[in-house]
């Protein structure tokens, strides 16, 4: 999966108490993908 792929799944992510995906509150910071993990930050 490649990092942009994790991104786009990430914008379906949202707090529940303000309804903003966590990608545009700024709350992933990093995302590393090498061949067998994804580290996110």
């Amino acid at each position: 999966m490649s990092k942009s792929a994790i991104i786009e799944i990430l914008k379906r992510v949202y707090d529940p108490e303000i309804g903003e995906n966590i990608v545009d509150l700024d709350m992933v910071k990093e995302v590393k993908v090498d061949e067998k993990t994804a580290l996110l930050r």
